[in-house]
């Protein structure tokens, strides 16, 4: 399988398509830790297969657009950006980000990648 081409691309961070490959392993355990997820709806609830499986599928169905937010000099996925719940007929959605990797919190990557 071909990686994921990068389609935009930052001081510090790429942007590129999300992937089946990235529910696996870290990315999966983000929406499990309370302190990520503090002000997300995600958090409410426990993360498993199916949640993941099921978003990954409205993603390709372009009910949301997510992008995989890659730290360019360890090439680590480190979390999301995204519009949500998007209504193509009326032309909105609903903006999210998520960091997952929390020793890249509190040093500007949410700022940048929006």
């Amino acid at each position: 399988m071909m990686a994921a081409k990068t389609f935009w691309e930052g001081p510090r961070l790429t942007f590129r398509a999300l992937v089946k490959k990235d529910l696996q392993g870290r990315y999966f355990d983000w929406f499990n830790d309370q302190e990520v997820t503090r002000y997300m709806y995600n958090g409410m609830f426990p993360n498993n297969s199916k949640r993941m499986k099921d978003f990954f599928d409205e993603v390709m169905a372009q009910k949301h657009i997510v992008f995989a937010i890659i730290h360019k000099h360890s090439r680590q996925h480190i979390g999301n950006i995204g519009i949500h719940r998007i209504s193509w007929r009326d032309g909105i959605g609903e903006y999210g980000i998520i960091i997952g990797e929390k020793k890249f919190h509190g040093k500007g990557y949410g700022f940048e990648a929006t």
